[in-house]
């Protein structure tokens, strides 16, 4: 299913994990092979960054207006309530939560996540960073 498409915009943040420049070769989740652009060629990319956001009196991030617009984009996406199950893929991590991931890391031993919440967002367009005044 396709999330509808949503623009979002949060509060300052801080890049707690990946960077803009890094450009990762996107692999497939099954067969764990590098996917290719359509010309068969190239191989596809993405960057990834993790963006804390400080807490506030919140006890969840969709309480927040912007989190509010993520989840109301999951329930109209997953009309059937898949967006409730614990195995779902939300991309924002409670930066306090001692459950550890996939990877059996904990959030909350993770440097700069304690009390944030944390978007973890991914894309294939070509991110360019400038230092002030070099562009």
């Amino acid at each position: 299913m396709t999330t509808p498409a949503i623009e979002i915009t949060t509060p300052v943040g801080r890049m707690v994990a990946g960077h803009p420049m890094d450009h990762r070769i996107v692999t497939d989740q099954t067969t764990g092979i590098g996917k290719m652009q359509k010309d068969g060629v190239t191989p596809m990319t993405d960057c990834y960054v993790g963006i804390a956001i400080a807490k506030g009196s919140e006890t969840h991030w969709n309480q927040l207006p912007w989190g509010r617009d993520i989840y109301n984009a999951a329930q109209a996406g997953w009309p059937n309530g898949e967006f409730g199950g614990a195995a779902f893929a939300w991309k924002v991590v409670d930066g306090d939560s001692t459950v550890p991931n996939t990877k059996n890391k904990r959030p909350c031993d993770r440097e700069g996540y304690p009390g944030h919440w944390v978007l973890n967002c991914s894309t294939g367009l070509s991110i360019r960073c400038f230092h002030p005044g070099k562009y």
